[in-house]
């Protein structure tokens, strides 16, 4: 049952080679139903380019190797797409821009800010899931989602922060005689909890920044669209592919 379908597998792929007329170069993992499959299709190639009464239908592209296209024959197990994609994830683009290395984030200097004496230190910020409540929730999610929610929960916990020093003269003293002490000892008692909180989202601004510099300075944007295009069965402007991994602007 499997040579079967190999075999059909097989004279499939022959077929479409055959009705495009160019002899391709045959590329598999080595071991495996995909070199199976590879060898009987050059085999198939090979007797049809052989046989006479065939000769003219590989007339297109056999002048050069540079000419010929590649024929990848890869077992289903292998997703093509999933290597080709990189998701807009927070985390996937802490992960592809930043140095981030066992639950380590590592940000390096910035040489394009106008302000000399900013920016010039190494930071170096460790994210923990089962600490970083933040990171937790939105590591998987997209970066302008990560990015609208850090807004707010940063926003909320700032001002939640400034009222109760307000309330508390500034500190955390307070006034026994006033009769909503018990109302006002249990915000005060929260202020340590917030004040921790508030530390974290700090943390992630600088990283969310830092993310959103490379993402600006090398335009991964436009290697988001040429991926979409690829995985979309689009045909990829080559010159555009070139001219993206020429750039020194985006070397890493």
């Amino acid at each position: 049952e499997v040579e079967a379908c190999i075999e059909e597998i097989a004279q499939g792929a022959s077929a479409v080679v055959a009705t495009l007329g160019v002899l391709p170069i045959i590329r598999s993992p080595i071991g495996g139903p995909a070199e199976m499959v590879a060898r009987q299709v050059s085999a198939k190639l090979y007797a049809l380019y052989q046989d006479p009464k065939a000769s003219d239908i590989f007339s297109l592209g056999t002048s050069g190797i540079e000419e010929r296209p590649i024929l990848l024959v890869l077992d289903r197990s292998v997703d093509m797409a999933t290597t080709l994609y990189h998701t807009s994830g927070y985390q996937t683009l802490v992960d592809d821009l930043l140095e981030f290395t066992l639950n380590r984030v590592t940000i390096q200097p910035s040489s394009n800010t106008e302000d000399p004496s900013a920016n010039m230190k190494t930071k170096v910020f460790s994210l923990d899931s089962e600490t970083d409540q933040f990171w937790k929730t939105f590591a998987g999610k997209m970066i302008p989602e990560a990015v609208e929610a850090h807004s707010t929960q940063l926003q909320q916990v700032s001002n939640q922060v400034a009222r109760i020093k307000s309330e508390t003269g500034g500190g955390t003293g307070i006034d026994t005689e006033n009769s909503q002490t018990s109302s006002l000892l249990s915000t005060v008692q929260s202020l340590p909890a917030l004040l921790e909180k508030k530390k974290t989202l700090e943390t992630h601004l600088e990283i969310i920044k830092a993310t959103m510099n490379i993402i600006s300075q090398r335009e991964v944007y436009k290697f988001a669209e040429l991926e979409e295009s690829i995985i979309n069965s689009q045909h990829g402007d080559k010159a555009k592919v070139l001219e993206l991994l020429l750039n020194p602007d985006m070397l890493l």
